[in-house]
């Protein structure tokens, strides 16, 4: 026993003196420790520069390596996978009619006819869809229902699709549902194939709905090491390990701003592309995916910055991640 307490006291110095220490490069993340280590509600922060893990943070040793619940960062899985799918040719781009693609399912509104992939992928469906306002950031009506495909197509239509910014997870599931009937597999095994094993990210798991379609909006779970793969394969252009995993003409285009989107403040929100959150950091485009309780996977390209940090929850008190990622690890970047 005796041996075993020294063993984790041991591990905790180690942990916090390799993220208080200036690293090999110069770079000091000593502030941004000193306010993890405070607040205490952050588990998890890795940063890599230009492919090198610079930083890292652990509230408990190990907790790189604990699954996370990463929420709504399954849009942006989802938005990867459908560009996986376009690249592929299942779809020849993303302004396809969705309908058309989706088996067995009718029109329910005339204007769904003109609803694209395009559309669902940038929040702009036009799909009734209250989940920020009456359903108070949830979508509680959505899982409670027998088949949730069902569900959001028998939604009213409120806008034009492409007109207007609506956040609305039921977007991303019928993504997956298009890319299940193009591909012949569900999501799931479809983005096991084609990006979690080329990445080797052996840790993800996925809910499925009742009829046993991937829940493309949410609930995708891994650990803090898998996530930040993706982050820097989608730094690289699409390529890992030498393979074009995704295009990088599908990366330009889930990185710029294709609906107006919403800010809370100035760092929290912005734009939105395909499924990731665009803002700008002291001077520099940084497009994130993010998920509740504070999962976020950040990628500022030009500065060749990935991050990923985990929460097990933030309370309204403490320093967001986009807030410490802008002014803790972008500024010190700048500061090399």
């Amino acid at each position: 026993m005796h041996n075993r307490k020294n063993g984790t006291f041991a591990a905790l110095m180690i942990c916090l003196l390799l993220s208080l220490t200036p690293d090999a490069h110069g770079l000091d993340f000593s502030a941004l420790t000193k306010i993890l280590r405070a607040e205490g509600q952050v588990d998890s922060v890795i940063i890599y520069k230009d492919g090198i893990q610079r930083y890292r943070f652990l509230k408990n040793p190990g907790d790189e390596h604990r699954i996370y619940n990463f929420y709504s960062v399954a849009k942006s899985v989802t938005s990867v996978i459908a560009g996986i799918a376009v690249d592929e040719g299942y779809v020849p781009h993303e302004h396809v009619p969705v309908m058309m693609y989706l088996e067995n399912e009718s029109v329910a509104h005339p204007w769904q006819e003109k609803l694209t992939l395009a559309h669902l992928l940038s929040m702009t469906s036009g799909i009734s869809w209250p989940e920020s306002t009456d359903w108070q950031h949830f979508f509680r009506p959505l899982i409670m229902s027998p088949d949730w495909i069902d569900f959001i197509l028998a939604r009213d239509m409120e806008s034009l699709p492409g007109t207007r910014f609506n956040y609305n997870t039921g977007n991303h599931h019928l993504v997956s549902r298009l890319v299940q009937d193009v591909t012949g597999t569900n999501m799931f095994d479809y983005a096991r194939e084609h990006l979690f094993d080329v990445l080797g990210m052996e840790t993800v798991s996925w809910y499925f709905d009742p009829q046993g379609v991937c829940f493309g909006g949410a609930w995708i779970s891994m650990s803090a090491e898998d996530a930040v793969k993706i982050g820097l394969m989608l730094s690289n252009g699409g390529v890992w390990k030498g393979r074009q995993v995704v295009s990088k003409e599908w990366i330009d285009r889930m990185f710029s701003p294709q609906s107006k989107g919403y800010s809370w403040d100035a760092y929290t929100g912005g734009t939105y592309g395909y499924g990731f959150w665009i803002n700008d950091y002291r001077g520099h485009s940084t497009v994130f995916a993010w998920g509740a309780r504070e999962q976020y996977i950040f990628i500022t390209r030009d500065l060749g910055l990935v991050a990923v940090f985990n929460s097990s929850f933030t309370s309204s008190d403490a320093k967001r991640p986009p807030y410490l990622y802008a002014e803790y690890v972008v500024a010190a970047i700048e500061g090399d």
